[in-house]
């Protein structure tokens, strides 16, 4: 059965009413000052070597797409070129991580925007990535896990805690659903944002049943229903949205070696294509979800303005960082790959704080922060990623709920009105 409101333990809260708020947000805003200074050729290099690694892995992957899928290389390459490449470098740089030291590449409004050509040659993924800066850049970051954050997780996984099914039956679902997430979900989603919001820039009104139903999240085979069509515009999204993935990542390739090869090595290339989906889903799924779900978070039912004091005191208790690469005892590569795997989203707590730094700066925001939260008593979560999926699953099942912040704890002077389209 689904647990509908997490139990209160007493005194569970009690840790808010010793912060002293003020002094947590004069410390978190200098931290970010003093490495924003910092940044430079040093975190450009960086990002360009992880771009170089993406390169070659998906030019690995699609030159051995004709060969067995039983060799593993290929779907394995292209897997993890695909992960890295929007974990890594399109999230950081569509931040503005790096629009500070390359005014050109790698700045913000630049990197992968401006049509197909710029989306194929800098970040082809199943979302857009204009509607990727609306619904992650804006309403996630600035509403996070509260009510008009997209991306709260236990409201998106209620039809699954609520649906009347065997708990054992729910867990073996999920692989399923985590294994196609991006292009059933969130490509969707991501679009209907942009359109709301450019609708809302328009000066367009949307009837009440359309703004009520916008608020849960549209999953791909609902988008001809009445009111989701009008969320979806489902033509116009397969055209913009989908189009250029399908054709440029599946259908190209697999014409290329069907010209060259024949059936076998054709038939070979749609079996990669599907393994490394299927592997590229599971493996951001995995180091994306977990990063705001579990019991042990907060959600909120108020929203809070940016760079206050409670905003950052939000992003550390709703958020949740992994293992990091910065083990003195590894050597740097490992540590790199450490990071690099996680898409640097082992460092979510520092990101959600200052989301316009480069991926160093996170690695070296992280122990700092974490002694800051120590020193004010705001708890710092940070486990496994394999922790946290686990806790993430028990949401998703309804086996736990998230934590609701108390509002009488809440710094009334600190919260705004909603970010949702009215």
């Amino acid at each position: 059965m689904c647990k509908t409101t997490a139990e209160v333990a007493p005194g569970r809260d009690d840790w808010v009413k010793k912060v002293d708020m003020e002094k947590f947000r004069e410390e978190m805003e200098c931290l970010g000052k003093k490495l924003r200074k910092e940044e430079g050729k040093k975190d450009i290099e960086h990002l360009r070597s992880l771009v170089n690694v993406c390169d070659a892995l998906l030019v690995i992957g699609l030159a051995m797409l004709g060969m067995s899928p039983s060799y593993v290389v290929s779907w394995m390459a292209l897997g993890i070129a695909i992960t890295v490449r929007w974990g890594s470098v399109a999230h950081h740089i569509s931040h503005g991580g790096y629009s500070r030291c390359d005014t050109t590449d790698y700045k913000r409004g630049n990197f992968a925007i401006g049509g197909t050509w710029a989306r194929c040659r800098d970040w082809l993924d199943w979302m857009l990535p204009e509607a990727w800066d609306v619904e992650h850049n804006t309403l996630h970051h600035y509403c996070t896990n509260e009510i008009d954050d997209p991306d709260f997780p236990q409201r998106n996984f209620e039809p699954i805690r609520e649906i009347g099914l065997p708990i054992w039956v729910k867990w073996l679902l999920l692989p399923f659903g985590m294994m196609v997430w991006k292009w059933v979900y969130y490509a969707v989603n991501t679009w209907k944002h942009l359109l709301l919001q450019t609708a809302a820039k328009e000066g367009k009104t949307f009837p009440k049943e359309v703004l009520e139903r916008a608020e849960h999240p549209l999953l791909i085979y609902q988008i001809f229903g009445k009111i989701e069509y009008e969320l979806a515009k489902p033509w116009m999204m397969f055209w913009r949205v989908f189009a250029p993935y399908v054709f440029f990542r599946m259908v190209l390739p697999v014409s290329f070696f069907a010209y060259v090869g024949g059936y076998e090595p054709a038939m070979n290339a749609v079996m990669n294509l599907c393994l490394a989906e299927a592997w590229a889903n599971l493996h951001s799924f995995i180091i994306i979800v977990p990063n705001h779900a579990g019991d042990d978070l907060y959600h909120y039912d108020t929203h809070v303005k940016p760079n206050t004091a409670t905003f950052y005191m939000r992003q550390v208790v709703a958020s949740v960082d992994y293992h990091t690469g910065s083990n003195p005892a590894y050597p740097a590569i490992v540590n790199e790959v450490i990071d690099a795997l996680q898409g640097y989203l082992n460092y979510q707590i520092e990101h959600h704080c200052f989301p316009n730094m480069s991926m160093v700066s996170y690695r070296k925001a992280q122990p700092i922060v974490k002694e800051i939260c120590a020193r004010h008593g705001v708890p710092y979560v940070q486990q496994p990623v394999w922790t946290r999926l686990y806790k993430t699953c028990r949401v998703m099942v309804g086996s736990e709920t998230m934590r609701l912040f108390p509002r009488e704890l809440e710094v009334q002077s600190d919260l705004g009105k909603s970010m949702a389209v009215h």
